[in-house]
């Protein structure tokens, strides 16, 4: 079949500098992923109807765009049990990391950016202190593989459990990426990265900043573990082209060994969702376009409803329609977060920027396990709140979570978990906040129970932090008491943002 994107849609970027990582096995598209792969070039040859045709790019989508086409992508997992499996079908396709690709006009508070200040400013190549970047540094807004596979392995194990996520269609690793019309080695852009943090370093010496020159030490040790490994696996090659059998393991086991401690390789993925408009999106739209968007998302809902053969159909022309599509929107967001809890899983920015019109939960690079397990005491997590040991094992919350493994003394659970309940039921509040059209034809009590029964509803029969003294009626009376108080009756609730800034993988 032709590739019914080549005609409109180009790439910067040539095959053979890019190498599939991962292609979906489940995902039957009419295209090939890698067709998809670009980076978006703003100095690139072509008119402005021709670049207008690549990719549709949103304000607060900072390093993804998509495809502005809707068209149905099935999804189904096969149940070991004889029952049938799971099956999700998707409607939308976005590029993700294939770097700054939001409008010059916008200021990204989470890159330090101002308005105007996109092309051409240092911070394009680096960002010191970015707060959703796992290492900290962002180079050219592109996407780490290292991120890019947790992000593929956590969205098929949820989307499994039956939670609405995105699905990772392609995974794609860059040689070149293309900048200002031209090609520029991924080799180069890490030794520019690595002479300013090698600046900073030198500074914070200067200054005696202990932390500061760890932190920045440890950046550089992980920015230049990618140059290591490529070497060690020319070597590799070497060895095995000279039928060095013995040379070849020790530098294969070396590689895995430098991988294991983390390196920074730019990837692009490719990805299919229900809806790539977020609840961000549309708080912060004009208000002309605001009607659009809906329409856009209850059209996509409406395509999946068809191909999974119900009758559902949402309405966006009317506020009955519009009421019942953020109702639904709104379960499935709690649906989606008693899934993850389910799991046994937080994710550590569940902001509007993560939620869709659509109800889902994406961005999944950012969900890790809550507890941790070993074998004997586990002395130096005796001290921790909900640390458990019986039986020659120890329980206890993921050090990681740092100051989110602290006890919330309103409720007595972990502060992660009541993060996660804060933050989707603080992101519709602040949605209808900016939308009073929309915050008059909606009941606000019924969001709030609606957000609590996809929550119960998502948990199941689960009881999944009962190890740690916590049980799940707890959980649910918890995700309640936020609900009402948070949704229905919009009290003030204070973020635990400041937690995150201390989170380690």
């Amino acid at each position: 079949m032709e590739n019914p994107f080549k005609q409109e849609y180009f790439k910067n970027i040539p095959d053979e500098k890019i190498e599939q990582v991962y292609r979906n096995p489940r995902l039957k598209l009419p295209f090939d992923p890698k067709d998809l792969v670009m980076f978006l070039d703003r100095k690139a040859e072509g008119t402005d109807a021709e670049k207008a045709k690549r990719l549709r790019t949103i304000p607060y989508h900072h390093r993804s765009a998509d495809l502005g086409i809707t068209t149905p992508i099935h999804e189904r997992f096969p149940s070991k049990s004889g029952e049938p499996g799971m099956h999700h079908v998707y409607t939308q396709f976005d590029i993700k990391g294939g770097g700054f690709v939001y409008p010059e006009e916008h200021e990204s508070k989470k890159h330090g950016l101002e308005k105007g200040g996109l092309a051409g400013a240092d911070e394009v190549l680096f960002v010191g202190e970015s707060k959703e970047t796992e290492y900290g540094y962002d180079v050219l807004g592109l996407m780490d593989e290292n991120s890019a596979m947790i992000t593929k392995e956590n969205a098929k194990d949820l989307a499994k459990s039956g939670m609405r996520t995105e699905a990772i269609a392609g995974i794609y690793s860059l040689e070149v990426i293309s900048v200002n019309g031209e090609e520029v080695p991924v080799a180069d852009l890490r030794k520019d990265a690595a002479t300013i943090l090698k600046k900073e370093i030198a500074e914070a010496d200067e200054r005696g900043d202990k932390n500061k020159y760890k932190t920045y030490k440890d950046k550089l040790d992980h920015l230049l573990r990618s140059d290591e490994i490529e070497k060690y696996e020319e070597l590799w090659r070497g060895a095995l082209a000279d039928d060095d059998s013995k040379k070849a393991s020790e530098y294969e086991e070396r590689i895995h060994e430098l991988r294991d401690l983390g390196y920074y390789n730019p990837a692009i993925e490719v990805r299919c969702m229900r809806s790539v408009l977020r609840l961000r999106d549309l708080k912060d739209a004009p208000k002309e376009y605001r009607s659009e968007m809906i329409k856009e998302a209850v059209k996509s809902l409406n395509i999946e409803m068809e191909y999974l053969g119900e009758e559902r159909r949402f309405d966006a022309e009317t506020p009955e329609g519009r009421k019942e599509w953020l109702e639904f929107v709104t379960y499935w967001i709690g649906k989606n977060l008693g899934i993850l809890h389910s799991e046994g899983m937080s994710h550590s920015y569940l902001h509007m920027g993560n939620l869709t019109l659509a109800g889902e939960i994406i961005d999944l690079d950012s969900v890790n396990k809550i507890l941790q397990t070993g074998k004997g005491v586990g002395d130096d997590f005796k001290d921790q709140d909900f640390y458990q040991q019986k039986d020659g094992r120890y329980v206890c919350l993921n050090p990681g979570l740092a100051a989110l493994a602290d006890n919330d003394e309103r409720f007595g659970l972990p502060k992660i978990l009541a993060k996660d309940m804060r933050d989707v039921c603080f992101s519709f509040k602040m949605m209808l906040k900016k939308i009073p059209e929309l915050r008059r034809e909606v009941d606000k009590e019924v969001l709030a129970t609606k957000m609590v029964e996809g929550y119960i509803e998502g948990l199941g029969d689960s009881d999944p932090f009962a190890e740690i003294g916590v049980n799940k009626d707890v959980l649910m009376e918890v995700m309640e008491k936020i609900a009402q108080s948070v949704i229905f009756r919009n009290e003030p609730y204070p973020s635990y943002q400041k937690g995150i800034g201390a989170y380690k993988r």
